[in-house]
C-alpha cells in the first residue's frame, strides 16, 4: 500500500509522479525526485537477461505498453501501463501477460493499490488530470466498481478505499465505489491499515478513525517523513531528504526506528515493498537503482540488489519475487532477492 495527499491533485502528482503524461515518476528538483533529469529514455522491447538487469532478476516480462504502478491480487501479478487506458494480467507461472483490460471512460491509470479480492486504480482523462477510480474483481478480471472523484494513490484498507483529491482526502466504499467522506488532512501522505489510517509529512502525523473520521494528532519528537509501507501495527517510511528509514508503532505509540541509509544505497525514494518480513526499499546510489532490503523482525539492513533499470513508482511483492516495472520501457522485471 501507499498513497500521497496533498492540498491540490495537481500538488500530489508533482510530488511523486509530475502533472502530465510523466504520471508515476518525481520531478527533478522534488525533496523524493528520482532525479528524471538523468533518468533513461528507452522504451526498446525488453529481452534482457539477468547478466544485463541485475544477478537476481530472473525474468524480463515484455508488455505492450511502457510500464506502470504494480499490484499482485487473486493469485496474478496486476499493471497498469504509464500512457494508455488498460490494466494488464499478467500470469506469475508464465510470467506473460495472459489479459487487457480496457478502463473506458477516461485516459491513462496512474496508481494502483489491491487486496486478495480487489484491485483499484486511478484512472486520468485524456489530458493526465484525475478523473476517477476504478475496482477491478481480481477473480473475475471485471470493472465492478466506480467512483466518479478526481481520486489518486488509492490505498485499500477495510471497507474504504481512501484516494487523495483536490478537496481533502476521500474515503470510499470499497464495494460500490460510492463516496462516504471527505477530509481535510492538509498535505501529508496517507496510508490504509485495517482499523485505521496513517497521514503523514515532514511536518506532522496523524491518524483517522475510518468508523468517525476523527482525526487525531500523533505525538512525535521529531517530524517523521513519508509512510511507505506497514506491517501489522507498524508504519514504515522514509525521511522528506531520503537519507533514512523510520517506523512507528501504531499500538506502542512510539517511533521504533530511525536508520541511516547505508553509505553505497544512496538515499531513498518512496517506493516499497514487503516480501517475507522483509522489507524491500527503492534507492538511487550514484548511477545506479537498488533494492535496500531491512529485516522487520531484527530491523537490520541486509545488502543491497541491484537492479541495473530505474524503477518507475509504483513495485509489488508476492510470489516469491518483487515486481519492479522498469521506467520508459514496455517491461516489468520478476526479482527474486536472496533469503
Amino acid at each position: 500500500m501507499r498513497s500521497l495527499v496533498a492540498i491540490t491533485a495537481c500538488a500530489v502528482l508533482i510530488l511523486l509522479s509530475g502533472c502530465g503524461p510523466g504520471t508515476g515518476s518525481p520531478p527533478a528538483g522534488s525533496p523524493l525526485s528520482r532525479a528524471t533529469d538523468e533518468q533513461s529514455a528507452s522504451s526498446a522491447p525488453a529481452s534482457a537477461s539477468p547478466a544485463s538487469t541485475g544477478e537476481f532478476v530472473v525474468a524480463a516480462i515484455p508488455l505492450d505498453y511502457e510500464a506502470g504502478s504494480v499490484a499482485v491480487s487473486g493469485g496474478w501479478v496486476w499493471v497498469i501501463p504509464h500512457l494508455d487506458p488498460v490494466m494488464l494480467r499478467i500470469d506469475p507461472a508464465t510470467n506473460a501477460v495472459v489479459q487487457t483490460i480496457r478502463l473506458e471512460g477516461g485516459g491513462p491509470p496512474a496508481e494502483i493499490d489491491a487486496d486478495e479480492e480487489m484491485v483499484w486504480a486511478s484512472v486520468s482523462t485524456p489530458g493526465y488530470d484525475p478523473d476517477h477510480l476504478v475496482g477491478i474483481d481480481s477473480a473475475s478480471s471485471e470493472v465492478v466498481a466506480r467512483a466518479d472523484v478526481p481520486g489518486v494513490f488509492p490505498s485499500i484498507g477495510s471497507a474504504h478505499v481512501w484516494a487523495a483529491g483536490p478537496e481533502g482526502l476521500y474515503k470510499i466504499d470499497r464495494v460500490s465505489g460510492e463516496l462516504v467522506s471527505t477530509l481535510d488532512v492538509g498535505d501529508c501522505a496517507h496510508i490504509a491499515l485495517e482499523e485505521l489510517v496513517w497521514c503523514s509529512s515532514d511536518t506532522g502525523a496523524y491518524l483517522i478513525d475510518p468508523a468517525t473520521d476523527v482525526i487525531t494528532g500523533v505525538d512525535t519528537d521529531s517530524p517523521l517523513g513519508w509512510p511507505v509501507e506497514v506491517i501489522g501495527s507498524v508504519v514504515w517510511g522514509i525521511s522528506s531528504s531520503g537519507d533514512s528509514l523510520w517506523a512507528y508503532d501504531i499500538e506502542a505509540q512510539e517511533a521504533t526506528i530511525d536508520l541511516a541509509i547505508p553509505a553505497e544505497a544512496g538515499r531513498f525514494m518512496p517506493d516499497a515493498a514487503v516480501l517475507d518480513e522483509t522489507l524491500w526499499v527503492v534507492a538511487r546510489g550514484g548511477p545506479g537503482w537498488s533494492l535496500v532490503p531491512i529485516d522487520t523482525v531484527t530491523r537490520a539492513f541486509g545488502q543491497p540488489v541491484d537492479v541495473a533499470k530505474q524503477p518507475e513508482f509504483g513495485i509489488a511483492a508476492g510470489h516469491g519475487a518483487l515486481w519492479i516495472p522498469v521506467i520508459r520501457e514496455p517491461t516489468v522485471l520478476r526479482v527474486e532477492p536472496p533469503r
